[in-house]
């Protein structure tokens, strides 16, 4: 199916800047069309509830296209990059402040552990980075929010 022929519905307008964006980043011109199938099924999706084309939930986009089993051929990096792409075009829903998720509250919970127990915080190199980006947080974090 040709992209002109695709139903864009409430994203209609962000087909250009998609697919400018993707050529940005050096994608090659039959991936971007291939990618362009998304705008289309995410357009379609939020059409079929009655969804406006801005203040998206991160989380729909998640489910839409993981009840789908991957995004494109690029799988859960392809989501992250279609994410950052809507977040960069204030499309997404801005985060409510509430309470913090399970996994969360875990994760503080582990990185207090880190600097009380394993002294982690005496070290130079770890007090030049914020705790998030130290390595065993990312393995942990990735470990808890593993799919499988």
């Amino acid at each position: 199916m040709s992209a002109s022929r695709r139903e864009y519905g409430v994203l209609a307008g962000e087909v250009e800047p998609y697919r400018a964006w993707l050529l940005a980043q050096d994608y090659a011109p039959g991936t971007v069309d291939a990618l362009l199938r998304n705008i289309s099924r995410l357009g379609a999706w939020l059409n079929a509830r009655g969804k406006p084309g801005r203040a998206i939930d991160p989380d729909d986009v998640r489910e839409l296209f993981g009840s789908r089993g991957r995004l494109g051929d690029h799988g859960e990096p392809g989501i992250d990059r279609f994410l950052a792409f809507l977040a960069g075009r204030g499309l997404l829903a801005q985060a409510a402040p509430g309470a913090p998720s399970p996994i969360e509250v875990l994760m503080a919970s582990f990185r207090g552990w880190m600097v009380s127990e394993r002294g982690l915080a005496r070290w130079p190199a770890m007090n030049a980075q914020p705790p998030d980006s130290w390595p065993s947080m990312q393995c942990t974090r990735k470990l808890l929010t593993w799919p499988g």
